[in-house]
């Protein structure tokens, strides 16, 4: 399985997606939905180590990938005295979005899996309202919140058709791209809703170190952990394991620090 190949099944995959959710005005007024190359290579993973999907797995892909673009739809949504028609029209393409998702799982009838998913949308609506309800947070306490917002679904997905060996990738790696994004907007001093509530509410047990810092520690293990995952992982295919290296590891600068 080339690198080629991991690349050109990640570009159909997206435009597959993109064609459930093709709207002509929320596309004139809120741009396509947000779907990270990532993100989806780790949807895709289970595709890669197979070779095949399992019955009914496709459909659970392209659904976990509309559930983040409808969560990201939402986070761009800031609190202001007057909705623009932007920010309205925001609001419809994510619940858009989430009426795609269930009307995609509801042709597999798998209701169990609607089930296992909405939960999780429900305990990630949780946390997200954790972070911008208390005043302060621990690092721990942001840390944990993050990893259950941006991989529970995953996660569920993962479980549910079998693909617990490739969950620790799968979670380091989605936190370390999501760490290195927010490295990246603090380096361009350009705010991510992350990195304004950790730079804001995070505090630290110890006046010697600054939040930034355990930020900069923890990132450093989750990328040693990837890496250790990648050499150990002999299932996965060379192309996919090569993906993950040019975009994961070592994808961000020193000079962030």
């Amino acid at each position: 399985m080339s690198d080629q190949f991991i690349i050109d099944s990640i570009k159909t995959f997206k435009e597959r997606c993109l064609r459930l959710v093709h709207h002509k005005t929320l596309l004139t007024y809120t741009g396509q939905p947000k779907l990270d190359d990532v993100r989806l290579f780790f949807l895709l993973l289970p595709f890669f180590v197979n070779g095949k999907w399992k019955e009914g797995q496709e459909e659970a892909a392209q659904a976990v990938a509309l559930i983040q673009s409808a969560l990201t739809a939402h986070d761009d949504i800031y609190e202001q005295e007057e909705i623009s028609k932007d920010q309205q029209l925001t609001v419809l393409a994510g619940d858009f979005y989430s009426g795609m998702y269930y009307q995609l799982l509801a042709k597999t009838g798998d209701i169990e899996l609607i089930q296992l998913l909405s939960t999780g949308i429900v305990s990630i609506s949780e946390k997200k309202a954790d972070f911008y309800d208390r005043k302060m947070l621990s690092f721990d306490h942001w840390m944990r919140n993050l990893t259950i917002i941006e991989t529970l679904s995953f996660r569920q997905y993962y479980e549910y058709y079998g693909e617990e060996n490739l969950i620790s990738l799968m979670e380091n790696g989605l936190i370390l791209h999501v760490g290195q994004k927010t490295l990246n907007h603090w380096n361009e001093s350009s705010l991510s809703n992350w990195s304004e509530i950790f730079l804001h509410k995070v505090h630290t047990p110890a006046s010697s170190i600054s939040s930034k810092d355990l930020f900069f520690q923890a990132l450093d293990k989750v990328e040693k952990d990837v890496q250790d995952l990648i050499s150990n992982l002999n299932s996965a295919p060379v192309g996919a394991m090569n993906f993950v290296r040019n975009n994961l590891l070592h994808h961000y600068s020193a000079d962030i620090r």
